[in-house]
């Protein structure tokens, strides 16, 4: 049994010998970072559009403005950077 890839050459060796796992890689974190940039989108336009409060759960009082924003901006960005990724590694053609 070989050890796992310890760095970025390993890695990118591991997934130019198994095309399958790159395959499924990439499905999975366009899946996910889909999942996740659509999630943003959908709780931004139920708040800012329909008025849905997000509430703090530490106080129990609605959120500030500001985190709010903060929240939908970096959950949208995580989605949007594995799309990126999972898009990136579905192209990727180690021959070349």
């Amino acid at each position: 049994m070989r050890p796992p890839p310890l760095t970025v050459r390993d890695l990118l060796r591991v997934l130019a010998e198994q095309p399958g796992l790159r395959r499924r890689l990439a499905r999975t974190w366009l899946f996910a970072g889909s999942l996740l940039a659509i999630g943003a989108g959908v709780t931004a336009v139920a708040h800012y559009r329909y008025g849905a409060p997000i509430y703090d759960r530490a106080s129990g009082q609605p959120a500030a403005p500001r985190e709010i924003l903060a929240i939908i901006l970096l959950i949208g960005a995580v989605g949007a950077f594995f799309v990126l990724l999972g898009g990136l590694l579905a192209k990727w053609d180690p021959d070349r």
